[in-house]
């Protein structure tokens, strides 16, 4: 087991600087990144869209590289974070007034894992965490994450499952900022299989059941949030092209569908989106994209409308010395609309961000985005658009080898075509967390 964890550090160090840093503020700081697929995401953090991934493998080697405590064959950790710290001013909470406000959450816990020979894993994790609103009694909640996962990683199979359940305090929406406990109880799954040379079969399916609460808004409003309960489910696959060290291509065709629980504004479509996939590393650059042709379909009964255009993510990353990024990002997803008559809107993102290591212990993520809202018109309600920006920073903080703190602060502008429909927020935020912000595998 000590030989495990020595090559598990290994693996994780010889990750580069620039992506260490990005990860620390992915993990730590940011409530919700970027869209896991490209069909539906109702939040997107400002400048997470330009962060560098991690694969699930490496988030569990790091995770085995910091156990302290073993019980047989199994490595656990405790986990401690206090987390979603923000301070608000601005007309997002409230429209028309300038009012503050301040909220903050606690959640401690354990995650453990056993691994073979580091290509099985079995992995689980157990984290209730408070949140607490000042001036908020009916948004002080307990709310929970609990999960197990199935993890293989060899030449001839590539498979993860998992199952997820938990109640984080989120963001609502891109376009409605308000902080809302959110449920998500997700199964998933994906295999990889080698065909023939460099040529391997790839398979995805998830299903993911969004859960909102009525008490956290007030009256009508509340009801228009439990509107959003809803389950969402993708199945798919296809080739990838494992060119050479470094390149990959990805071709495949995803069905994804989307059913609301309640017929009250029901927004629930189906239909299919071929998918085209590329990951290029080349010196100091990298390049990663996902696209998908999405089409959807109203199901009977449905306020939807038919939608068929492009979704997706593409990042440009340039880092001339491992210590610094410069990183130029894009991204185009559906949201599906809290306030507004209008089903759902297309979110247009394009921005560029600096990733700065800072001695061996502290990074800085410095972005500037601007975006686009495209609202759809329905029969009995006319399109509108607002324009968007953002512009923020974070600070990450190694203050011992097992404790990170991360602060931050965000500048988000609404422009709308309505009169009186532009706004703006103000965001500050602190998180501290025990551990090694890369072993977070769930």
């Amino acid at each position: 087991m000590n030989e495990a964890r020595r090559r598990a550090r290994s693996r994780v160090s010889a990750i580069p600087g620039h992506c260490r840093r990005g990860l620390a503020l992915l993990a730590v700081a940011v409530a919700a990144a970027a869209p896991a697929s490209a069909q539906f995401a109702q939040y997107v953090s400002p400048g997470t869209l330009a962060l560098a991934p991690l694969s699930t493998r490496e988030r569990l080697e790091a995770a085995v590289g910091e156990a302290r405590y073993h019980l047989g064959p199994v490595a656990w950790s405790p986990y401690f974070a206090i987390k979603d710290v923000n301070y608000f001013r601005g007309t997002e909470l409230a429209p028309g007034t300038d009012e503050g406000n301040f909220t903050a959450t606690a959640a401690a816990g354990v995650h453990a894992c056993l691994s073979a020979r580091q290509t099985l894993y079995l992995a689980a994790h157990a984290i209730p965490e408070a949140t607490w609103w000042h001036g908020g009694e009916r948004r002080t909640v307990r709310n929970w994450s609990y999960g197990v996962g199935v993890f293989a990683f060899s030449n001839k199979l590539t498979l993860e499952l998992a199952l997820i359940d938990s109640r984080h305090q989120e963001f609502l929406s891109s376009a409605v900022q308000e902080l809302v406990n959110t449920g998500k109880r997700e199964a998933r799954a994906d295999v990889e299989l080698p065909l023939f040379g460099q040529i391997a079969l790839y398979g995805t399916a998830s299903t993911t059941d969004w859960r909102y609460r009525r008490d956290d808004l007030p009256g009508e409003e509340g009801q228009l949030l439990v509107g959003l309960d809803r389950t969402e489910e993708r199945v798919g696959g296809g080739l990838r092209w494992h060119v050479r060290e470094g390149l990959r291509v990805g071709a495949g065709l995803e069905n994804v569908a989307v059913e609301f629980l309640r017929r009250e504004r029901d927004r629930s479509s189906s239909g299919t989106a071929p998918v085209l996939d590329l990951e290029w590393e080349g010196g100091t650059l990298a390049l990663r994209t996902h696209f998908a042709w999405v089409s959807l379909e109203p199901e009977a009964g449905s306020a939807a409308v038919p939608f068929e255009d492009v979704l997706g993510t593409a990042q440009l990353r340039y880092a001339p010395t491992g210590r610094s990024a410069l990183v130029l990002y894009g991204g185009r997803s559906i949201a599906f609309s809290y306030l507004d008559q209008s089903p759902y809107f297309v979110e247009q993102r394009r921005g560029i961000a600096l990733e700065r290591e800072v001695g061996w212990r502290s990074g800085v993520h410095v972005y500037l985005e601007r975006g686009v809202q495209d609202y759809v018109a329905t029969l009995d309600t006319p399109g509108h658009t607002e324009d968007t920006g953002a512009v923020g920073a974070m600070i990450t903080v190694q203050l011992h080898r097992r404790l990170t703190v991360a602060l931050g602060g965000v500048r988000t502008e609404y422009d709308a075509e309505r009169a009186g429909a532009g706004r703006s927020l103000t965001r500050f935020q602190v998180a501290l967390r025990s551990g090694d912000p890369r072993a977070q595998w769930w």
